[in-house]
């Protein structure tokens, strides 16, 4: 054999049956190794998909005083296997820039189960909804309730005045966040009076002043079906924990909002 023989490559139809055994196992791991990464691929681009396809139906089907861009996450196995399945194992949906009556509101909600037919209702959903000290100021204006307000110190301070006999009265009033009927209710715990540069404490006075409180109706922005579950003030935000079971995501379901007792 001369030296270009031994030196060219070995068709298959002349090969030796160890070589072409060779052949056969390099020829299906390379199938294999190509249809992997195809599958991949595959599974990324429906992913994407799906999740695009996810964030344009939640975002058509909000509340009529809500708008906003939501950002959707499918967790999980392979995308191709959940579809032929019909349902999503996690999804998650953000957004940073939610507007609540036009003021801004940041949500994350995690839902577990959700079919691809959007009319039958997934397993669960959890989440929040953190409403920075404007968002709660706006919400309570749009509810009749005119003042200064300020978060912080796990609480409200809200600040109202009025004018006696020409002598400008402030009352400001300490609160603290609880949920009732819907409704994010913030209950006095004290009161101040200042008048002529004095301050007077007016505590005795809450019963006649604000008996029941400062509150929003929040389950008006929110679907029928949502609860919500507990509110806490984190630093100068208003954080909402809300949950639901049976939510079903078409338009007609998340357009009907709640109502507050």
């Amino acid at each position: 054999m001369s030296a270009d023989e031994a030196a060219r490559p070995v068709r298959y139809r002349d090969a030796k049956p160890r070589q072409r055994f060779w052949f056969r196992v390099v020829v299906i791991v390379m199938s294999i190794v190509v249809l992997g990464v195809l599958l991949v691929v595959a599974d990324m681009l429906i992913r994407g998909y799906a999740e695009d396809r996810v964030s344009s139906e939640v975002e058509k089907s909000l509340p009529t005083s809500v708008e906003g861009d939501v950002t959707t996450m499918i967790d999980g196995p392979s995308i191709i296997t959940q579809l032929i399945g019909g349902r999503l194992d996690q999804v998650h949906l953000t957004s940073d820039d939610l507007t609540v009556q036009g003021f801004p509101v940041v949500a994350a909600i995690d839902l577990t189960g959700v079919p691809t037919d959007t009319s039958k209702p997934i397993e669960s959903a959890t989440g929040t909804f953190t409403l920075g000290q404007e968002t709660v100021a706006g919400l309570m204006a749009a509810s009749g309730i005119e003042g200064d307000i300020a978060l912080g110190a796990g609480g409200l301070s809200y600040t109202t005045g009025t004018a006696f006999l020409g002598q400008n009265i402030d009352v400001t009033i300490q609160t603290r966040p609880v949920l009732d009927s819907g409704r994010m209710v913030f209950r006095a715990d004290s009161a101040q009076l200042s008048l002529a540069g004095f301050d007077f404490d007016a505590t005795a006075l809450l019963d006649r002043v604000v008996p029941n409180g400062l509150s929003v109706c929040v389950a008006q922005y929110l679907p029928a079906d949502v609860s919500l579950d507990a509110v806490d003030i984190v630093g100068d935000e208003a954080v909402i924990d809300l949950s639901a079971t049976d939510l079903v995501l078409d338009e007609s379901a998340l357009a009907r909002t709640g109502v507050c007792n």
